[in-house]
């Protein structure tokens, strides 16, 4: 790890030219994605505060960009932009699970359905957001060390 004076900076080796080539390539995609689902926010009416995607060490989050005041909202969605299940809400999509299975299921299990089926559709009204989710969790918050965390704050002067 490295530092560019403010932050730390990820570092990586590469065995191959092919190998930072194709490095360069999925920073690439991942950046168009990225802008891609930043205007379809936009476009959709939601509101954030001063942040900004950002990676550290390799995990995907968000940077605030400025101070953030007590209080302050730092993100607003309009409601279809959310995945929302409720109590007693009848199966919606009968083509995929059946009614009886819905009703059963916790709203954790609705709600993981609700993602999977999402994911599934080719048109769905998410796609800009799905397609930003990780394939794999092994970079999970959960599973950070201490040292890892303390990497995220900013300290004053630098």
């Amino acid at each position: 790890m490295a530092t560019d004076g403010k932050r730390m900076v990820p570092m990586t080796c590469y065995q191959t030219a092919q190998e930072k080539e194709q490095e360069k390539e999925r920073e690439h995609k991942q950046e168009q994605k990225e802008s891609r689902f930043l205007q379809w926010l936009r476009a959709e009416g939601a509101t954030t505060a001063d942040l900004s995607l950002a990676n550290f060490d390799g995990v995907r989050g968000i940077r605030a960009n400025s101070a953030i005041v007590c209080g302050e909202n730092l993100v607003t969605l309009p409601r279809k932009l959310t995945l929302c299940v409720g109590n007693n809400q009848p199966c919606p999509f009968p083509q995929f699970v059946s009614a009886k299975f819905w009703q059963q299921s916790s709203m954790h299990v609705q709600l993981a359905l609700r993602l999977l089926y999402e994911m599934e559709r080719e048109d769905s009204r998410l796609a800009p957001w799905l397609q930003l989710l990780p394939t794999s969790h092994a970079d999970k918050p959960s599973r950070w060390t201490d040292a890892e965390v303390q990497q995220l704050e900013v300290r004053e002067g630098n």
